[in-house]
């Protein structure tokens, strides 16, 4: 949910600015069809309440933002980034966003009234168009992530704890691989697989620790190290929890 947010707070707290996008289409929502990010940037009443809020137009923004900038960007699609002023006295950057020629978003950056910060409109100017482009192909790529068949997730999960079993690992690392939100991630590996994400990680690296003390010299602790625990103790301690013998009597029945 919102995984857009994280990265609009970032390009907010650079340039000291406030992002709003204005879309027109389902660009920026999920396969679920929910937005990935708060409905109050859809809005510049909401998002910035203290400049529009108490002096919003009913008739002179929803024409400006809907019409005349939308209008602009169609007529200019070769320009990536405008320099507004409202009648207001507020001053933003703003970037037209188009898929397969399609005027599909707007991305608003701002919102300032005079003194302008030295400097900041010029390099927003140059940043935002690209940034915005950006933001446009990542929510394309979770929106595709979210129609793949739950067999091919599946396969990728079980493939990520393989791969990083002997590693320091949490459910944020795969959900980025699964360009996805950590809760969803949660809810989905345990709909898949029946446990939590920490408990598949530890079947997966008991089972490897099985096979190398029924099947290899290794000590106690290099097998440890090698499938991700922290210390032989840890080690000896979750093993003799999960299997009722210790990781040496384990070896031993199994000569």
């Amino acid at each position: 949910m919102y995984e857009l947010e994280p990265a609009i707070i970032e390009f907010e707290r650079a340039f000291g600015c406030r992002i709003i996008i204005h879309c027109h289409g389902r660009e920026f929502r999920g396969a679920d069809g929910e937005l990935l990010f708060p409905r109050l940037r859809l809005s510049h009443r909401k998002s910035c309440p203290e400049l529009c809020g108490r002096r919003h137009s009913r008739d002179y923004c929803p024409e400006r933002h809907y019409r005349k900038l939308p209008a602009l960007a169609l007529r200019e699609p070769e320009r990536r980034a405008y320099v507004v002023h409202c009648r207001k006295g507020v001053v933003e950057v703003v970037s037209p966003l188009f898929a397969e020629g399609n005027h599909v978003a707007t991305v608003y950056a701002g919102a300032w009234v005079r003194p302008l910060p030295g400097g900041t409109i010029r390099r927003v100017v140059t940043v935002l168009p690209v940034w915005a482009a950006g933001l446009l192909a990542r929510a394309g790529e979770l929106r595709r992530s979210g129609f793949e068949h739950p067999e091919t997730r599946k396969q990728k999960i079980a493939a990520f704890v393989a791969q990083n079993y002997s590693k320091s690992v949490r459910t944020s690392d795969l959900a980025a691989k699964l360009y996805l939100s950590a809760i969803h991630t949660c809810h989905l590996v345990k709909h898949l697989f029946g446990v939590p994400f920490s408990e598949l990680l530890m079947n997966e690296r008991m089972s490897r620790a099985k096979a190398l003390l029924a099947n290899s010299q290794l000590s106690v602790g290099a097998i440890a190290e090698l499938c991700g625990f922290g210390s032989s103790e840890q080690f000896s301690r979750m093993f003799r929890r999960r299997n009722g013998v210790s990781p040496r009597e384990f070896r031993r029945s199994s000569e």
